[in-house]
């Protein structure tokens, strides 16, 4: 998956980066396996949860990031 190779190579490259990834609306295989590879805070949204969830997850992780 693209996304983990970028992930993967924002913390090799830059170690001192905390690295937060948001997922929306992926199913939850794709979830699991982002979580086993990348090192970093993976939160997810998975595609059975309403779009206001969506909304509200995406929300949270902006603010926390922010907060970093």
């Amino acid at each position: 998956m693209l996304l983990q190779n970028i992930a993967q190579s924002i913390t090799h490259n830059h170690p001192e980066c905390e690295l937060i990834v948001l997922l929306i609306d992926e199913r939850p295989e794709e979830v699991t396996e982002m979580q086993r590879t990348v090192r970093g805070e993976v939160i997810a949204s998975t595609f059975d949860e309403p779009a206001t969830r969506h909304v509200q997850v995406a929300e949270m992780v902006i603010e926390k990031a922010k907060r970093s």
